[in-house]
């Protein structure tokens, strides 16, 4: 029985070390190391049924980061789950799932951080060869941000359409369009506020400690799309990502773009990538999308490179050049504006 359990169980994990240092105008300089440990099992149950589980390092507080800083006198660095999760299957092409688990939409990290892993459920309808159309996929999602026992709770409700299209050989195109819709989105700003929410916060904001609200409501229209052509010796990939919060008066357009060269597949393999983003003040939700920029209220330059040292291990290097628009608005500051500057490298 040990022997068939152990079929079923699939073990999965990953470990890096990065380099930081973070140049900025308004403060010193910052140089720290940090890690970051990834390790999980996928398990499926019977025909229909898979679960799942993983551990993580970095703070519990923060749902943007896995990574931990090394500081602390030697003291124990932390290790919490971040998914733990139940996937149905009842028909081939129709999935369910439900408790805290990988993120189903289709995103950049201007709408989605990579390491937010949502709670609640969500359902993912895909049918594919369809001619020249690989995959018609929509999924649905309901996510849990704070159950109370005295009032309604927080919940995000979000949908999704998107199509993967191959209309000449090795040239695949992907579209999407998403729509996501935060109820009560004050508790958010309450929670960062008073700390239990550790990720950082760049929207407008009015009021202190748990009384403290968003000047606006957030519901995400997001439109995104992806081109790959692998017909060359270099692959090419180039990505368009554009947000618009209906709930905003102003400042709420982002747009974030991605073009890479290369691949990084086998030893030996290198990829070179260059990104802009530029982000109104309220465009998203800066609690949960990327935290290795300044959220919102930016526009970034950012390039990597990356090399495939061995098949299981890669070296990179990331620099990140932002300019923060400082508006002087309630909850933004005093009307100036800073230079900060980063440097990755794992």
């Amino acid at each position: 029985r040990l022997m068939e359990f152990a079929k079923r169980v699939e073990f999965y994990g990953d470990l890096r070390l990065r380099y930081e240092g973070i140049f900025q105008d308004d403060r010193a300089d910052r140089h720290r190391e940090r890690v970051r440990l990834r390790l999980g099992a996928n398990m499926k149950l019977n025909d229909y049924l898979t679960g799942g589980v993983r551990l993580v390092s970095g703070d519990s507080k923060d749902p943007t980061s896995t990574n931990q800083t090394l500081s602390g006198f030697f003291g124990k660095q932390p290790i919490s789950f971040d998914r733990f999760f139940l996937t149905a299957r009842p028909v081939e092409r129709l999935s369910v799932v439900g408790g805290k688990f990988a993120n189903p939409f289709v995103s950049t990290e201007m709408v989605w951080d990579e390491d937010v892993q949502p709670e609640g459920a969500a359902q993912s309808l895909a049918l594919t060869d369809l001619g020249p159309l690989k995959e018609l996929k929509l999924t649905a999602g309901q996510f849990i941000l704070e159950e109370v026992a005295a009032d309604t709770d927080s919940y995000m409700f979000g949908a999704q359409l998107g199509g993967t299209v191959a209309p000449v050989r090795d040239l695949s195109v992907t579209l999407a369009g998403a729509y996501y819709g935060f109820q009560k989105p004050n508790r958010i700003a309450a929670a960062l506020a008073t700390g239990s929410l550790s990720s950082g916060n760049t929207n407008r904001t009015i009021g202190s400690g748990a009384q403290t609200q968003f000047l606006s409501d957030f519901e995400l229209v997001d439109l995104y799309s992806r081109l790959t052509y692998t017909r060359w010796p270099i692959p090419v990939t180039a990505i368009v990502d554009y947000v618009h919060n209906a709930g905003a008066a102003d400042r709420d357009d982002g747009i974030w773009t991605e073009f890479y060269v290369g691949k990084l597949k086998a030893q030996g393999d290198w990829r070179l990538g260059y990104g802009y983003a530029l982000v109104g003040t309220d465009a998203t939700l800066s609690a949960f999308n990327s935290d290795d920029w300044l959220d919102t209220n930016i526009r970034t330059h950012m390039v990597d490179l990356a090399y495939q040292l061995f098949d299981n291990t890669t070296l990179k290097t990331e620099g990140f050049f932002i300019r923060e628009n400082d508006s002087g608005d309630p909850g933004i500051g005093d009307g100036t504006s800073a230079d900060h500057h980063a440097i990755a490298a794992s």
